[in-house]
């Protein structure tokens, strides 16, 4: 899968895959689940760039959107 989604409840990371929520093909398609969440923060990588290539505005443990790996 090419993207990933990592989320949680607390501004606090707990530990890389702790946070991974699921994965997909589309980029669209796991934002409109994103959004379905009930989640605090969240954010998806894009697993061949290694960027963040879409976030929430608040993000754990006062993490910047769009943080490249």
């Amino acid at each position: 899968m090419r993207y990933f989604l990592f989320g949680g409840d607390t501004y606090y990371a707990e530990g890389g895959a702790h946070d991974f929520i699921g994965y997909g093909k589309k980029l669209d398609d796991l934002f409109e689940s994103a959004k379905r969440l009930d989640v605090d923060w969240f954010h998806i990588l894009d697993t061949e760039t290694l960027k963040i290539v879409c976030a929430s505005k608040e993000q754990a443990h006062g993490a910047k959107p769009g943080t490249d790996l």
